[in-house]
């Protein structure tokens, strides 16, 4: 229990700290800026976000487990999880995520693994304390639509159960007018785990809503399809071509964005059910097919010194049609990193495992030739 009264005190303290003032724009995307200042003409434009929050450990191995029927490991698997979450201070990263925020100005935010971690007395809410760090920066985002993905409960070494609820989540500025909101789960998914007594489903799913934007309406979707390899490749594909079926009749322009774990780099089987749907990618109309603009990963404790283990760009902004586009990935540049101090050792910390993408763009009203 003590492990437990330690990271609540260590939340509560979080909440203080700031992160510093970056700038968020890389080197690559200032020079392709200089070619890009606007759309054409006074054509109106939208501005998206996609953020994955990140629980704050690896709890793959944990699942992993469950799955190999290790039981025995479990408690194990959890206290090293739980204690690079304490490292990882989602509190402080929500801090400098709500900077970013600020700096891009984005009419909607698709966000991922918004969790809820439950252990003893203790409660995180990542959508909460988020919300409490825009709400001090004089930014007003509300929810427009959530999904439940993951809810399970699993036992610590210390005894005590530890619950993880993760969400997918669409945030809209105050002023932007939002209705029809959907979330569902992939049918598409792993086979159950037997854990003790109770059922673990790994679930994945999304979220969709109209927005109204500049007088413009649009399908906005937040999705985070399955990880892995393999058989977890397979499940994402799946997964992937669930949402594009049931976006298939829609009239209306649809902006997909998320951690969609599939490369759009290598353009992975996932990634090409989407281009084979026509959707357009917003990073390639920006930087070309060439440039790589990978956006994860970070390490597990985000105490790395650099954004070299990036190797996949698997956060993507995508609509349906798209004539514009002006793309900054954030938290992938060392100016991102921010300190933090923890039982008097101070350290450095990315926001999150991976970079978030802000897109500008241009959605043309009418089809035209030009834009596919």
């Amino acid at each position: 229990m003590k492990r437990f009264i330690t990271l609540s005190m260590a939340v509560a303290a979080a909440l203080s700290f700031a992160a510093c003032d970056n700038d968020q724009t890389t080197g690559l995307e200032d020079s392709l800026l200089e070619k890009r200042s606007g759309p054409p003409g006074n054509s109106r434009y939208l501005t998206v976000m996609t953020r994955n929050l990140y629980v704050g450990g690896d709890v793959d191995p944990i699942l992993e487990a469950a799955g190999a029927g290790r039981l025995d490991l479990i408690p194990g698997l959890v206290d090293q999880a739980f204690a690079t979450m304490m490292l990882t201070n989602y509190p402080a990263r929500a801090g400098a995520i709500a900077d970013e925020i600020m700096e891009a100005d984005p009419d909607l935010i698709g966000l991922q693994e918004v969790s809820v971690i439950q252990a003893g007395e203790l409660e995180v809410d990542f959508l909460e304390i988020l919300q409490m760090q825009l709400q001090a920066r004089g930014l007003n985002y509300y929810v427009a639509g959530s999904v439940l993905n993951i809810e399970a409960s699993v036992p610590s070494g210390l005894g005590v159960w530890v619950t993880l609820k993760d969400y997918d989540v669409v945030l809209a500025r105050q002023d932007i007018d939002t209705y029809n909101a959907v979330g569902r789960n992939f049918a598409t998914r792993y086979p159950p785990f037997v854990l003790g007594e109770q059922q673990l489903d790994i679930l994945r799913g999304f979220v969709a809503v109209d927005a109204v934007v500049d007088g413009r309406t649009y399908r906005f979707v937040s999705t985070h399809p399955e990880s892995g390899s393999g058989f977890g490749a397979q499940i994402r594909q799946g997964q992937i071509a669930e949402l594009v079926d049931y976006l298939s009749d829609e009239t209306l322009p649809v902006i997909i964005v998320g951690d969609l774990n599939t490369d759009g780099y290598t353009r992975e089987p996932g990634y090409e059910i989407f281009m084979d749907a026509g959707y357009k990618d917003a990073w390639v109309r920006f930087a070309g097919k060439t440039q790589p603009g990978f956006t994860s990963g970070h390490d597990a404790d985000l105490q790395n010194e650099t954004a070299t283990p990036f190797y996949h760009r698997i956060d993507l902004i995508l609509a349906s049609r798209l004539g514009w586009a002006r793309v900054d990935i954030v938290g992938d540049d060392p100016s991102d990193r921010f300190p933090v101090e923890a039982n008097g050792t101070a350290y450095w910390l990315w926001p999150s495992d991976h970079a978030g993408v802000v897109g500008q763009l241009h959605v043309p009203a009418q089809f035209r030739a030009e834009d596919y």
